[in-house]
């Protein structure tokens, strides 16, 4: 029972729970495809698309809303808006914020027809009920495959973290960071060398302030 209820776990200081909320419950067409503060209010939200029934690809914001403090937290909706519809040539990678103007937004790479591995950013409206714009910051070659969207570089927006999956060096991780503005590279690095025959990459994520 109670499929697509949502459960927030807030962490304590000391990295244990403090308290857990429920804020709201997807519907059953709806998949969750990413948390982030699209509207820019300083608190996370929650996108979705539509999987199932009419209008599938349906992009469907739920904005949060924290009252209280400590164990007295509360977590609601404050609204939900429909700010597009998926292209389905392209997949979605997460919500991430690709330029610095504190909005997440919808990072995608496209995975059918021409220009295959092309990265797709769309960019969050203040409000989140639409969007102020899209931009394609490069083309990911053939021999790599994303692993994940993160801030590397210390500068308050995500980059793009690949590891090389054909063509010899299979393991080889690469980065590259973003622009200032989410419309192109201002650099790539290699961080290092995955052992795949031993390793997989689970997930990526800040783990140091």
């Amino acid at each position: 029972g109670n499929e697509g209820l949502l459960r927030v776990y807030l962490m304590d200081t000391d990295s244990t729970v403090l308290v857990s909320v429920f804020p709201t419950v997807i519907p059953t067409a709806f998949s969750v495809i990413g948390v982030g503060d699209v509207n820019g209010d300083g608190t996370a939200d929650i996108v979705a698309e539509k999987i199932s029934g009419n209008n599938v690809g349906l992009l469907r914001t739920f904005l949060l809303q924290a009252s209280g403090s400590g164990a007295g937290t509360v977590i609601s909706v404050l609204n939900s808006t429909f700010p597009g519809v998926r292209n389905p040539d392209f997949d979605i990678l997460g919500i991430a914020y690709n330029n610095q103007d504190e909005r997440a937004d919808i990072v995608s790479i496209k995975a059918q027809g021409n220009n295959l591995g092309l990265l797709r950013a769309r960019l969050f409206g203040a409000d989140a009920a639409g969007f102020d714009g899209t931009v394609f910051p490069f083309l990911v070659p053939a021999a790599w495959t994303v692993e994940g969207l993160g801030n590397y570089n210390g500068s308050d927006q995500h980059d793009i973290f690949a590891r090389k999956t054909s063509g010899g060096n299979e393991g080889l991780l690469r980065v590259w960071e973003i622009t200032a503005a989410g419309d192109g590279v201002a650099l790539s690095g290699f961080p290092g060398n995955l052992d795949v025959t031993t390793f997989e990459i689970a997930q990526t994520q800040e783990v140091l302030p």
